[in-house]
């Protein structure tokens, strides 16, 4: 394979597990979720009320229980870099009541890509 068209599917494969990332929260899908997530995984959200970081089991657990997830969102990629086993996406997921502003992180490995962190502002649109 190329170098040009591993780069092409690293993109590929980043895109899917940023489509399942979104698809599977939107859906309350905790097994979409648990595949595109690293098992160190964690997310910190900026809120209004400050800085809330949870880890995968927490993560799952609070989408299995509706308590976050479950609301189809609008996915925007606005950039995704590759460096050699890791990378870094730039998403936007938005509903008409909050937008959250993602810097994803991935690394690769035997079983593909993961995200393992998500870095994410949160802004609820006020009407």
């Amino acid at each position: 394979m190329s170098m040009f068209n591993a780069v092409q599917a690293d993109q590929q494969a980043i895109t899917q597990i940023i489509q399942d990332y979104a698809e599977g929260t939107a859906t309350g899908d905790v097994v979409t979720i648990d595949q595109a997530f690293h098992d160190d995984f964690r997310v910190i959200a900026l809120t209004q009320d400050g800085p809330r970081i949870i880890d995968k089991l927490m993560y799952l657990n609070l989408l299995k229980d509706g308590k976050i997830g479950g609301i189809p969102r609008r996915l925007k990629v606005k950039h995704i870099e590759i460096q050699d086993k890791t990378a870094h996406a730039t998403i936007t997921l938005s509903s008409d009541k909050v937008v959250f502003n993602d810097q994803l992180q991935f690394i690769q490995e035997s079983q593909g890509w993961k995200i393992i962190n998500n870095l994410t502002e949160v802004v609820v649109i006020k009407n």
